[in-house]
């Protein structure tokens, strides 16, 4: 199934592990657990090979232990670790099959029972503990079965257990655990036969398991499962071999298969750390590449490409997300693509502030690797995230140049109109006044007290270029802003206003002239548009001052709009650009019948 991998678990994954001083103390136990195997052959004096099947008992238990201790340490998480430590102790108590005891020895074999069915777990878990399929998961469920109903019971029914030479080669002990009388006919000639053709079916199943695996795994999942499938492929045949050997009688046969299949078990624990080892080293060169890899990719493709490389998977691919919407997922060109359903994938999502932005898309054999993955998300990420601030950096110089250019633009367009507006208003007027003059003055000469009355009559003439030059120096820098500061110009505009209008300045100091004029003409502007488009019966302007941040909103209770449907006039953009070449930006809410509030920030000191 394709799993997802959260990166983001690793305090929960430690705090559910074991400490290095626990893992310590187990090691300890399992040097004593060890010797303790090592001593039952040795104690007994009939046993056959005593010598060897103690090294093998010590090597067994300590070889399982201390690589099953290390799986656990490694990856708190995983069962397999622990699946190897459980192993290990069930071992000790296999150990018990080469005692002259009785009770002992029935143990014992009842142990190597039951330590079959949790090795065909083990080799079909590697290297996660958890069964892949549904048909490894048929294949357990059988040998379960098959130990619940055909070995089990029938320790109740029989005085002895089947001959294997490498435990006991002649005068074995009984089986203590007999209840309710032998019968030999039963389990000699119906239980032994079918539980031996089920066993050697259900090995056979998990050799075919395996090589079906191997032969489907990628290259990565190869690097690190070969040995292991190998050696359990090695053993389910050892075991087959017993099971041929006790039924045609050959003991030579069933003796060498048993001590094949029993020296598969430190092997495969070998195979394991071997395994989990070669992972190591990949990851270790992986997390390397990653640390030192910060060039930018030329694009998409060449991103999949090189992550692919580093993680060593060539199946890999990297899918991004445009929305938080399922059906956005693109693959490297921009195509649309889905994540990936069950079986086959590993997928572990990239997540930027809460949402995702990308998914990598693996072998499975990665998906054990969680600080592996845990830095190619980190990688990808952070490269994602540089890919985006440079676009917005990218798209914020354009637009303050393009800002620049409007400014540039309406400054020399408000230039000529100063200039025609002087050429056609104050300057017409002044050269009227002129010509006036120079009659008056002929007229005194002539008539004194008529030239008096006309100089007179010039006054209201005067009056009005006062005025005309008054209104075109307001218009392009107010007096009272300049003189008693923003909240004091605002104040008298919303004086002279027609509609309305409320300022709500508390704490609001003095700033630069720039800033001051910026929030002047925006607050302006807006207004001016309330008063034409709204049909509002108030408005209300409110300033506020917030570390170095100088914020404005203008609220009006009008008709409103649907800001889509509008692409801004000249007023807005002069806004926005005002604000924008001072570090700033603009927005406007509005929805119909409900108003309009424009708001904008500057940063600026007081």
């Amino acid at each position: 199934m394709a799993t997802y991998v959260d990166a983001s678990d690793d305090e929960h994954r430690l705090a559910r592990g074991i400490s290095p001083r626990a893992a310590w103390l187990g090691a300890a136990g399992g040097i004593l657990l060890a010797t303790l195997a090592a001593a039952i052959p040795l104690a007994n004096e009939g046993a056959p090979s005593s010598g060897a099947m103690a090294a093998l008992n010590a090597v067994t238990v300590s070889t399982l232990t201390s690589i099953g201790l290390f799986a656990w340490v490694r990856d708190p998480e995983s069962r397999f670790g622990r699946l190897l430590v459980a192993t290990a102790l069930l071992s000790v108590v296999v150990s018990l099959s080469s005692s002259g005891a009785e009770l002992p020895y029935t143990v014992g074999r009842i142990a190597v029972w039951v330590r079959e069915v949790l090795l065909v777990f083990v080799f079909l878990s590697f290297p996660t503990g958890r069964l892949p399929g549904r048909s490894e998961r048929v294949v357990v469920s059988a040998a379960i079965v098959m130990l619940l109903v055909l070995y089990l019971p029938t320790v109740l029914l029989t005085d002895g257990f089947p001959r294997l030479p490498v435990f006991c080669s002649h005068n074995c002990p009984g089986n203590a655990l007999q209840a309710v009388g032998s019968d030999p006919a039963f389990v000699g000639a119906v239980a032994i036969p079918v539980r031996q053709a089920i066993t050697a079916a259900i090995f056979l199943a998990v050799a075919v398991l395996i090589f079906r695996r191997l032969r489907r795994a990628s290259p990565l999942t190869r690097k690190g499962l070969v040995l292991v499938f190998s050696v359990a492929i090695a053993r389910a045949a050892a075991l087959i071999g017993v099971v041929a050997g006790q039924r045609s009688g050959n003991t030579a046969v069933t003796a060498a298969a048993d001590w094949i299949a029993l020296l598969a078990v430190p092997a495969a624990g070998v195979a394991f750390l071997v395994g989990l080892f070669r992972w190591r080293l990949f990851s270790s060169e992986t997390l390397r590449h990653l640390a030192l890899d910060s060039t930018e990719p030329a694009d998409r493709e060449e991103l999949q490409r090189r992550l692919a490389e580093m993680l060593g998977d060539p199946s890999l691919e990297v899918r991004y997300a445009l929305s938080s919407d399922p059906e956005s997922w693109r693959d490297a060109t921009g195509q649309p693509a889905a994540l990936p359903a069950p079986p086959d994938r590993c997928v572990v999502e990239v997540v930027h502030e809460g949402a995702p932005i990308a998914a990598i898309i693996c072998d499975p054999a990665l998906s054990e690797q969680r600080d592996l993955l845990d830095a190619a998300a980190t990688w990808l990420r952070t490269i994602l995230v540089r890919e985006q601030l440079t676009a917005a950096l990218s798209a914020s110089v354009r637009d303050l140049g393009a800002s620049r250019r409007r400014i540039a633009t309406a400054a020399a367009a408000e230039r000529r109109r100063i200039e025609r507006d002087l050429h056609d208003g104050a300057q017409q007027q002044l050269v009227t006044l002129r010509v006036k003059l120079e009659l008056i003055e002929e007229e005194l000469e002539r008539d004194p007290e008529r030239g008096a009355e006309l100089l007179h009559e010039l006054g209201p003439s005067i009056d009005s270029v006062i005025e005309e030059v008054r209104s075109l120096a307001s218009g392009i820098y107010p007096s009272l802003l300049a003189d008693a500061g923003l909240v004091e110009a605002l104040r008298a505009v919303a004086r002279r206003n027609e509609v309305p209008v409320t300022v709500a300045a508390d704490g609001i100091g003095s700033y630069p002239l720039e800033i001051e004029a910026a929030v002047y003409f925006c607050c302006l502007e807006a207004l001016q548009n309330a008063d034409k488009h709204a049909q509002a019966s108030a408005i209300a302007i409110a300033l506020q001052a917030d570390d170095d941040e100088l914020s404005f909103e203008v609220r009006d209770d009008g008709l409103g709009f649907d800001p889509r449907s509008i692409n801004g006039g000249s007023g807005l953009t002069n806004m926005r650009d005002r604000l924008v070449a001072l570090g700033g930006d603009m927005s406007i809410q509005s929805a119909p019948r409900q108003g309009t509030v424009v708001t904008g920030r500057v940063y600026a000191t007081e």
